[in-house]
């Protein structure tokens, strides 16, 4: 990129920040090494107690006592997504689960299941809320993550029939909002004629189709 004599003095403050950013990111990785280490040492540590790797009580402290600390251009919400990825890793020295959940790819329960878990672990996908709690109780995945209560149409029942089935326990609770997109190669929604999806999503976008698209 070439240089205005001109603007020489701002280069040369760009150049300055980069350096000092560069500064910063070096006693972050350092900082971060020994949380890794300390994280390490802690899962031993429960692992003698007796104690579950997974306290997600403990980390939400954690992520809300941080997102106090925000100020100037780092917000609360960027403090949580950084300290969740954080985390995340600091869990995975502890412990490397294979996570089943609701399939296929991309749901909302896949959505949920990297919200907690993050993107260091070993997901799989099922076919069904039954099959998670059999790959759990089998020992073949540690971890499952199941929808329980959806916004729009009440408690899954199946879940709750199996949680009853199955010796196991509710660990953690995940809250995801529900997002979908209508795509299409249309440049004006109104020369769509036929919406085609799955049909929980039509359903839970019902009243926007109707009010919309005229459906």
């Amino acid at each position: 990129m070439k240089r205005d004599s001109d603007n020489e003095s701002d280069w040369q403050a760009l150049e300055k920040c980069r350096e000092e950013i560069d500064r910063i990111d070096e006693k972050l990785v350092s900082l971060l090494s020994r949380r890794q280490d300390l994280a390490a040492d802690l899962g031993g540590l429960k692992r003698t107690l007796g104690v579950e790797i997974l306290d997600p009580g403990r980390e939400q402290e954690v992520l809300r006592h941080l997102a106090l600390k925000a100020q100037g251009d780092l917000s609360a919400e960027a403090i949580r997504t950084i300290f969740s990825e954080i985390i995340c890793a600091a869990r995975s020295v502890q412990e490397t689960p294979t996570v089943a959940y609701l399939g296929p790819e991309t749901t909302f329960s896949h959505q949920a299941a990297i919200s907690l878990f993050g993107h260091l672990v070993s997901f799989r996908a099922t076919e069904s809320i039954e099959e998670v709690f059999g790959l759990v109780e089998k020992g073949v995945c540690q971890q499952g993550v199941v929808p329980i209560e959806n916004s729009y149409e009440g408690s899954v029942s199946r879940t709750l029939d199996l949680l009853y089935q199955y010796e196991m326990k509710i660990s953690a609770e995940i809250f995801l909002r529900i997002r979908h997109h209508l795509m299409s190669r249309a440049d004006d929604k109104k020369m769509i004629e036929r919406i085609y999806s799955h049909p929980m999503p039509i359903w839970q976008c019902k009243t926007w189709i109707k009010t919309h698209m005229g459906g």
